[in-house]
This record gives structure tokens, C-alpha cells and sequence, in this order.
């Protein structure tokens, strides 16, 4: 038994056991863009302006470091925590700081503004590219991107809700609840789904009272109660939501601000998170 020594003397060469073949190297140090062929010159032909962009975002794509933060952000759910130390209740959405990281990341390189603040031709469809490269790094991150963008079209048509057109195409991401006016950028989330209703929008139940007008940030708001329960809603901890209510029975589309001008929360209640990330809320 020469083979047996005492313990601290075993080299690491005695735990060796083979060399590792046929398996892939990993996948980094690579420019998801440049190396893509069809997208590279989809992008020469439709939108080269968008060229430098779409590059910068596609070296993240084969970054170790970024493949990391996506790695942790499905690794550490988001918690949901409905009330404070001191019994407030807050109801907001914890994430691992690799969330936050990816979220600038994503609005620093425009992946939710491109198309609202270019002017060049065919912004809707670099902008496409950009969700298409930044879906390669993480997807969950994807969501909010998506519902930014589609937002600011609906916001700018809105006299009253101009800032926060302005803000929803902001480049440096913001995560706090603080009102608009004091943010930099913001976040837009969706609440449409009911239980009943699945995507069969004409179920809503959800019904909205007209309450008053009242003047918000420079124009006349059309101020409504809501009073339903929503089934799904995307991106919970967002800083505003499009949602969906009846009004005489007849469904109309409502935008919900989680902060009130003077620092109040709106009453908008995060009922739980569901096991795979599906949220429940009611107001």
C-alpha cells in the first residue's frame, strides 16, 4: 500500500482522473453581431448608420463577465416584499444586483429607445436588431426593454403624460421610486390579464369611475379609480403600467403611475409572485 500517505501530502496530480475531450470551448470573446453574417448585412443594407451600435452590443453578447450576471440573475429570484422593517407597506420587487447591472446595460446601448430618439431611416428596425442581440445575453431583462419601447408611442400621443414619453426613452437606467419628474429614465410595465379572461381581453373585469381632472405635469389628467384584480402583470416593480378596465362596460386601456406627484405610492397592491415569475396584483 505505497500509494497511501498521510494526510496533507497528496499532490493535486493524485486526484486527476482523465483529459476532457469532445467537448465545445466555451462560448466567449466572440461579437454576436459581427460574426452573424445574415444579421451584418441585413443591417449594411436597411440601417447601416445602426452598424457601430449594433456591434458595441454584440461584443456583450460573448463577454464572459455579462454571460456571468445573466448566469446569477436566473440563479436568484426576485423577492417580493410587501411591507417595510416598520410595517409600511411598500410592495416592491428585490432582485440580485446582476439585474440592475444588466438593466443599465441594456439602456446605456438604447435596446427600449432607439426608435423614439433616432431620426434616421427604418429606427424601428435597428432597433429590432438591438433586441435581438441583447435577447442573446439575457431574456428575462428582454421583457422590460420590449414593453419600453412599445410604450412611447402611447405616452407621447398624451398631452399629460409627455414626461413621461421623455423619460421612457432615457439611456441611464433608474431603479428607485422616486416620481418621475426626478428620475432620469423609466421603466413600463403591462397589466392586462385576468384570470378569467386569459388572453380573451374582452373578460376584463377590472371596471374604472372617472374621479376628476386635475392638472399633471403641465396638462389636464383625466384622473380614474380602477378597482379590479389583475392575473398577470410584466415587470411588476415598473415606475408606470398600461392596463385595461371597463368603463359603461365598454374596455379601455388606462395608464397606472406607481408614485404620485409629492412622493405618495398609488394604491397598487402586489398580491404575490407566482413560481415561474407571473404576478398578481390588485388595486
Amino acid at each position: 500500500m505505497n500509494d497511501i500517505k498521510e494526510a496533507g501530502q497528496l499532490r493535486p496530480a493524485n486526484f486527476a482522473t482523465h483529459r476532457v475531450l469532445n467537448q465545445a470551448a466555451p462560448a466567449v470573446d466572440f461579437n454576436a453581431f459581427e460574426e452573424d453574417v445574415v444579421l451584418r448585412a441585413a443591417v449594411a443594407r436597411d440601417a447601416p448608420w445602426a452598424a457601430g451600435r449594433c456591434a458595441a452590443l454584440g461584443a456583450l453578447v460573448g463577454n464572459e463577465q455579462v454571460q456571468n450576471l445573466a448566469r446569477l440573475v436566473n440563479r436568484y429570484a426576485p423577492e417580493l416584499k410587501t411591507h417595510d422593517r416598520f410595517g409600511n407597506r411598500i410592495d416592491w420587487v428585490e432582485f440580485h444586483p446582476s439585474w440592475h447591472e444588466l438593466m443599465g446595460f441594456a439602456w446605456r446601448h438604447e435596446v427600449h429607445s432607439l426608435a423614439s430618439t433616432a431620426r434616421e431611416t427604418h429606427r424601428h428596425y435597428a432597433r429590432a436588431v438591438l433586441s435581438y442581440l441583447w435577447n442573446q445575453i439575457e431574456q428575462g431583462t428582454g421583457c422590460p426593454t420590449g414593453q419600453t419601447y412599445a410604450a412611447h408611442a402611447g405616452l407621447a400621443a398624451e398631452p399629460c403624460l409627455q414626461i413621461w414619453a421623455k423619460k421612457a426613452a432615457g439611456t441611464e437606467y433608474d431603479f428607485s421610486r422616486r416620481e418621475v419628474a426626478e428620475k432620469s429614465a423609466v421603466v413600463i410595465g403591462y397589466a392586462m390579464t385576468e384570470k378569467q379572461g386569459g388572453s380573451d381581453l374582452r373578460q376584463t373585469q377590472t371596471s374604472a369611475v372617472f374621479s376628476h381632472d386635475e392638472a399633471y405635469h403641465g396638462a389636464i389628467a383625466h384622473w380614474y379609480e380602477l378597482t379590479g384584480h389583475k392575473w398577470f402583470c410584466s415587470v411588476p416593480q415598473s415606475d408606470g403600467f398600461f392596463t385595461l378596465a371597463k368603463v359603461n362596460g365598454e374596455v379601455t386601456c388606462f395608464f397606472l403611475p406607481r408614485t404620485l406627484p409629492g412622493g405618495g405610492f398609488n394604491r397598487f397592491f402586489i398580491q404575490r409572485l407566482q413560481e415561474w415569475r407571473r404576478t398578481s396584483i390588485a388595486w
